[in-house]
């Protein structure tokens, strides 16, 4: 498990620095912005952010996680990453990436343990 957040903490850093900490997530803006008063942007939101919470939780379930956390957990590495982002593009710097995708890696280690 640990690999796997180190490999996705890395890619989401290479691609924030590559672009010069300029982008971010589109879906968080759109949702942010938009979703609270535009119904169909909202389901558009929920449907994106349930699609990525479904393959972290097929992750979660080859690492061999107990069903009953899969849920709770694939929410909390996506807003978790969603958070890093916008504290990367605030500190002009990686860090917040790599110590939230390290930090899960250790969470869901735990949770495999128990």
């Amino acid at each position: 498990p640990v690999k796997y957040f180190e490999f996705i903490g890395k890619n989401l850093s290479v691609w924030m620095r590559d672009h010069g900490f300029e982008e971010g997530c589109p879906v968080a803006v759109l949702t942010l912005e938009t979703a609270p008063r535009i119904e169909h942007l909202r389901r558009l939101a929920e449907s994106c952010y349930t699609c990525w919470i479904q393959s972290v939780i097929a992750a979660l379930d080859t690492f061999g996680v107990p069903k009953t956390r899969h849920q709770s957990l694939a929410a909390l590495c996506v807003a978790s990453w969603e958070g890093a982002i916008v504290l990367c593009r605030a500190q002009d710097d990686t860090g917040p990436m790599r110590d939230v995708s390290n930090e899960l890696g250790q969470i869901v280690m735990a949770a495999v343990a128990v």
